[in-house]
């Protein structure tokens, strides 16, 4: 099924009939969905309905995506998924506040995808390079941002 971004569009806006909305996005491929989440060019009001796609591969695409909107990183800090975390974490274009509290993660490796992020801010860094896993701290250490304030 091929469906252009005016048929998503036209999808979207009946949104507020639940039924047909569902009865349609769910003919929509896996693999598709993905596609749009990896898609700068994904308009954002698909991008935030694809944040909360029931299938976690779709989500951690969205995640991945420089292009997503504040309240979409926002909506995905907390995702039960930690792949999800990790990706956003990882995302260049997650702002500071959301890395600060990702930082905070009890994921060990969402806390690493912070340490790596080179838009980390240094205070984040600071907090991280103590952090109880030495791969962390390391991750610290090498990190681009880390390096130039050393320096």
């Amino acid at each position: 099924m091929t469906i252009d971004i005016n048929t998503l569009s036209s999808l979207l806006s009946c949104k507020a009939n639940q039924h047909n909305f569902d009865k349609y996005w769910n003919r929509i491929s896996l693999h598709l969905r993905m596609d749009m989440a990896d898609s700068s060019c994904t308009p954002s009001n698909i991008l935030t309905v694809l944040s909360t796609d029931n299938d976690f591969d779709v989500r951690r695409h969205v995640a991945m995506n420089t292009s997503i909107t504040p309240y979409i990183i926002c909506r995905l800090s907390t995702d039960e998924d930690l792949y999800v975390r990790r990706y956003l974490a990882e995302n260049p274009s997650t702002p500071s506040e959301i890395l600060e509290k990702l930082s905070k993660d009890e994921d060990k490796y969402v806390r690493n995808c912070i340490a790596r992020n080179p838009n980390t801010p240094i205070k984040i860094l600071k907090n991280l390079h103590i952090d109880e896993f030495l791969f962390i701290q390391n991750s610290v250490t090498s990190n681009k941002a880390w390096i130039k304030h050393e320096n």
